[in-house]
C-alpha cells in the first residue's frame, strides 16, 4: 500500500485513502481496523470531514467525488466528474466544491450529491484544491488563479490572473524552448492576498533537433490581491535542470504554503528547503 496524501484524523480515528483502491479507517490508538471501503481508484487526494460526512475525490481510473459515512464506511452518494480528479474538495454552506483535470469546477449539494452548478475554468488542476473565501472560491489551475462566485447569479464578478515567470529560459540558437508544463500548489489566504506556488517545467531542445533533451524547472511563489486580482509579488524559490522527464518531480505535486501568523512558510518541490516570508509583505 502507498499513499501520496495526508490522512485525516478525527475523534480517535484515522481516515486514509490509498493508491491500492481502498479508503481505510483505523483506530488512532492502536491502528486496529474500523472499516475498509473499496473505491477502485488510485486515490491521491486527502479526505475532508464536514457535518459528520467524509468527502473524497477518487483517483484514476475513477472520475467521481464520494460522500462516505465515517462511522460505517457506507457510501452516501457518488458524483461523476468529467475527468480524473486528484484535488481534495472543500465544503462551505452546504455545498461541496470539487475540481477535476479538465479544468472544470463543480458545486455539489453536500446532503444529496446533486449538482448545483459547474463551470469550465481551464488548465489542468492536478492536486490543487479549492479555497472557499467569503462569497468566492479560489482555484489555481496550471499558472492561472481563478476566482469564482459561490452564487452563480454573481458570476459577473468572476476573475482570473495568470502568474508569469519573470525570467524564463532564453537559450541562444540553436537551443529553443519546445513547450511548458505546469505544476501548482493549493492556495491560501493571508491578509488581503492569495498565496501559492507554481512550478514552470520547460521542455528544452538544446541542439536544434526539435526533440526535448533537457528540462529546466523554475518554482515561483506568488501573492495575488484577492479583490483586485493583481499580482503583488513573485519570488523564485528554486531552480533545477534535468536531462529528461525522469528527473521531474512526479504527480504534479507542489507543497502548499503554510501560514504561521507573522510568517508564511514555503517548501520547495525542487530543493530540500523551507523559506520563511513576512506575511505582511
Amino acid at each position: 500500500r502507498s499513499s501520496l496524501l495526508s490522512p485525516l484524523v478525527d475523534q480517535g480515528r484515522v481516515f486514509a485513502p490509498c493508491s491500492d483502491g481502498h479508503l481505510y479507517a483505523r483506530r488512532l490508538a492502536d491502528g486496529s481496523a474500523l472499516w475498509d471501503l473499496q473505491t477502485d481508484g488510485a486515490d491521491q487526494a486527502s479526505p475532508i470531514l464536514s457535518g459528520g460526512v467524509l468527502y473524497i475525490s477518487s483517483g484514476f481510473p475513477n472520475t467521481k467525488v464520494m460522500a462516505v459515512n465515517p462511522s460505517t464506511g457506507a457510501v452516501v452518494w457518488n458524483f461523476p466528474v468529467d475527468q480524473i480528479t486528484n484535488s481534495s474538495p472543500a465544503v462551505s454552506g452546504g455545498r461541496v466544491l470539487a475540481a477535476c483535470n479538465s479544468g472544470r469546477l463543480y458545486s455539489i449539494n453536500a446532503a444529496t450529491g446533486a449538482q448545483v452548478w459547474s463551470i469550465v475554468l481551464g488548465g489542468t488542476v492536478g492536486s490543487s484544491s479549492p479555497l472557499v473565501d467569503g462569497t468566492n472560491v479560489f482555484l489555481q489551475s496550471d499558472a492561472t488563479l481563478y476566482r469564482t462566485a459561490l452564487d452563480n447569479a454573481n458570476w459577473g464578478t468572476n476573475a482570473s490572473r495568470v502568474v508569469v515567470d519573470p525570467a524564463p529560459p532564453a537559450p541562444g540558437a540553436p537551443a529553443q524552448t519546445l513547450g511548458i508544463d505546469w505544476a501548482t500548489s493549493s492556495v491560501i489566504r493571508v491578509g488581503s492576498r492569495i498565496l501559492g506556488v507554481v512550478r514552470f517545467d520547460y521542455r528544452m531542445d538544446m541542439n536544434g533537433d526539435f526533440l526535448a533533451d533537457s528540462r529546466i524547472m523554475r518554482e515561483i511563489a506568488f501573492g495575488i490581491d484577492a479583490a483586485a486580482m493583481t499580482v503583488d509579488w513573485r519570488t523564485l524559490l528554486a531552480t533545477a535542470t534535468v536531462a529528461d522527464l525522469n528527473g521531474v518531480p512526479p504527480y504534479r505535486l507542489v507543497p502548499t504554503p503554510v501560514n504561521l501568523g507573522t510568517r508564511v512558510a514555503f517548501a520547495s518541490s525542487l530543493a530540500s528547503t523551507v523559506q520563511l516570508f513576512d506575511s505582511s509583505d
